[in-house]
């Protein structure tokens, strides 16, 4: 795909739809889920963050991972594991089961996962516990005090009778030996067997400064529909994590509201990006933060964010591959919007002929231009440019003949360094089948106090 020359960059746009952006993210994906939870409660949530505490939840086998705090407060946090030894040729078999290739076949999952794979970032732990007659086997786990993610599988009898959804769920309580951090997470199960299903479970934490080793003690009571006893206590370290991570403290004083704030900590990790900043924040919160690099890409918020009177902690995803270490970032502060109404939304719509350049508009009154649309094998991947970057996350979405919406499966991914060009993946699709193609846009009040913070960064 040729790419046009690096268009000028509007540094004079809002950059507060962010937030709008989110709020459509987690309309989306209550609309998907289907939740009996209105939106505007899920949105209250999200403004009204407070310290977090720990807590005990039973959370549905198939909730999908939250790009933005917004949705995010909806989910509750889950966890597997198990005790005990596993022959070595089973834990070889295990090692090659694709995790993260079933967990985004799912959709709607961080992209700084990914990189725990391609990495090599997880520890082995090749725990087994058998209770009932069912196996579970922990796989692997990594942890890098942002956040946790285990892999495991579990096993049902050959004797039983085939497995459905409601066989792949589990019931479980959780909790970090010694510390009581504010944690948020979720799980995905796919099943692969008559007898079989695999999962990866996530957990953010709301806090800074964990410990580089701490044990995560789990039970699970029930599997399916079967009751039973899975206990164990699983070493987390951070050791593979920080071999790759880099720490800044920029100490950088700022006045937003007629406050002042401190950014204490950026720590730019293989798979997160976490920011702290510390002041005398409300309750709830008036204020939020966006990252974007020296490129002008924005890094995208992740779940696991807290705040309390005197910090405010936000994770993101890592540094992309396009840019991995650049010479500064900016930290555009904004006020939160608390309701919705004063945020203008659009919709542009355009049938789809498979004819390009097709343009369309785009957050904050930019535009959004797709190049070319591929129809793969497993999914569908649209390539686009905007001319300006506050535009980048547009939504965009299809509609097929039926009348269904078809959102995208991940964040955009920028692809050039001289333009603003990104790749945004959809499930697989038919060209044939498809509609229309629509964006979402929009616009905040331009009243609305806006600051934004150049960090330079000196890399080792």
């Amino acid at each position: 795909m040729k790419l046009d020359k690096k268009p000028e960059l509007d540094r004079s746009v809002m950059y507060t739809n962010l937030s709008a952006s989110l709020q459509q993210e987690a309309r989306e994906f209550l609309e998907k889920q289907k939740f009996s939870v209105p939106f505007d409660d899920v949105w209250t949530l999200h403004i009204n963050t407070q310290e977090g505490t720990n807590k005990k939840y039973i959370c549905s086998p198939f909730v999908k991972w939250s790009l933005g705090i917004a949705t995010a407060a909806l989910i509750c946090f889950s966890i597997l594991i198990g005790s005990g030894f596993m022959y070595p040729q089973v834990a070889e078999a295990l090692r090659q089961i694709p995790f993260f290739d079933y967990l985004y076949a799912k959709g709607g999952y961080p992209g700084g996962l990914q990189q725990i794979e391609k990495k090599n970032l997880s520890t082995q732990a090749n725990a087994t516990i058998i209770d009932q007659k069912i196996k579970f086997t922990m796989v692997d786990i990594f942890y890098d005090g942002m956040q946790v993610v285990l892999n495991y599988e579990v096993n049902y009898p050959e004797s039983s009778p085939k497995i459905t959804e409601k066989d792949a769920s589990v019931y479980y309580d959780t909790n970090f030996v010694g510390i009581q951090p504010s944690t948020i997470g979720t799980h995905q199960f796919t099943i692969t067997g008559d007898h079989s299903f695999v999962g990866t479970t996530l957990m953010s934490f709301g806090d800074s400064d964990l410990p580089d080793k701490v044990q995560l003690h789990m039970s699970i009571s029930k599997i399916g529909r079967i009751n039973g006893k899975w206990d164990v206590t699983v070493p987390l370290s951070k050791e593979k994590s920080d071999a790759l991570t880099t720490t800044f403290h920029p100490n950088k004083e700022f006045v937003f509201m007629n406050k002042k704030y401190l950014v204490e900590k950026l720590v730019f990790g293989p798979a997160n990006t976490q920011l702290l900043i510390k002041g005398g924040f409300d309750v709830p919160n008036d204020v939020y933060v966006i990252i974007e690099d020296d490129l002008g890409t924005l890094i995208n918020m992740q779940g696991g964010s807290g705040s309390s009177r005197k910090h405010m902690q936000n994770n993101f995803s890592p540094l992309s591959e396009l840019n991995p270490r650049p010479k500064y970032v900016t930290l555009i502060i904004g006020e939160v919007i608390r309701i919705t109404k004063d945020i203008e939304q659009y919709q542009d719509r355009a049938p789809f002929n498979n004819t390009f350049p097709l343009v369309l508009k785009g957050d904050q009154g930019g535009e959004i231009t797709l190049t070319y649309i591929e129809f793969q094998e497993k999914q569908t991947v649209v390539y686009y440019k905007v001319n300006q970057s506050a535009s980048q996350s547009t939504s965009l979405m299809f509609e097929d003949n039926k009348g269904g919406m078809i959102f995208a499966k991940e964040r955009p991914i920028r692809i050039s360094k001289d333009s603003l060009y990104f790749k945004l993946i959809f499930p697989k699709m038919n060209e044939h089948d498809v509609a229309e193609i629509i964006t979402q846009q929009f616009s905040y009040p331009p009243d609305r106090e806006m600051l934004r913070i150049k960090i330079p960064l000196i890399w080792k």
